[in-house]
């Protein structure tokens, strides 16, 4: 068996289209893979769907948008960082 190469998930979607994305990234997700929630998703970090996949991302500028979180929260330098140190990423819009 292959072994499987870690992805960064980078969720960036409307709001009504969160539940539809998450059941695409449960089709390919591996322990091993992150998620960056972003714009309006953040909105949805306490979906169920969130359970059970960590590390979650989002960035500290758009943090304002969602004050429940648990999340751990990225400057632009450290995004960048964190999507240099993967070699599969996956936008989901």
């Amino acid at each position: 068996m292959s072994e499987v190469t870690p992805t960064l998930h980078l969720l960036q979607c409307k709001y009504t289209e969160v539940d539809a994305m998450l059941l695409k990234i449960d089709q390919i997700y591996h322990n091993g893979d992150a998620i960056v929630v972003m714009g309006d998703a953040l909105l949805c970090l306490d979906h169920t769907g969130f359970n059970n996949k960590q590390p979650i991302y989002s960035l500290n500028v758009e943090n304002e948008l969602c004050s429940k979180h648990n999340s751990l929260s990225l400057s632009y330098a450290e995004f960048a960082q964190l999507v240099v140190h993967f070699k599969r990423c996956i936008s989901y819009q």
